[in-house]
């Protein structure tokens, strides 16, 4: 991903796996790109164990829950999410909020 010009954090750094580009708060497109480029070179990632899993999503529901706290900083009404599941952004809140916030735009369940 950092070949790809990509600011994106060891596993390790991440609770032993991989997460969603919206999760890592950066610009979407370029990680998806950066992704599929790196998906191409290198084949798909080793599936997490149950025990990385859990670590990871405990991370990211960790993240989303403060980036809802934010967005309703910033007048948006964003629920904080009970699971991975159900995270959800308002897909009008300008750049600068989804830059400081993070999440730019999802406004679908990420899986």
């Amino acid at each position: 991903m950092r070949e790809q010009g990509v600011d994106y954090a060891d596993p390790k750094e991440m609770g032993g796996g991989m997460t969603s580009s919206s999760a890592m708060g950066g610009d979407a497109a370029a990680m998806e790109a950066a992704s599929a480029t790196c998906s191409e070179k290198l084949g798909d990632p080793p599936a997490l164990s149950p025990e990385e899993k859990k670590t990871v999503d405990g991370k990211v529901l960790e993240w989303a829950r403060d980036a809802a706290e934010c967005y309703r900083e910033h007048g948006y009404d964003v629920p904080d999410p009970d699971s991975v599941k159900t995270m959800t952004f308002p897909a009008d809140a300008p750049p600068e909020v989804a830059e400081e916030c993070g999440g730019g735009a999802v406004t679908r369940p990420v899986q």
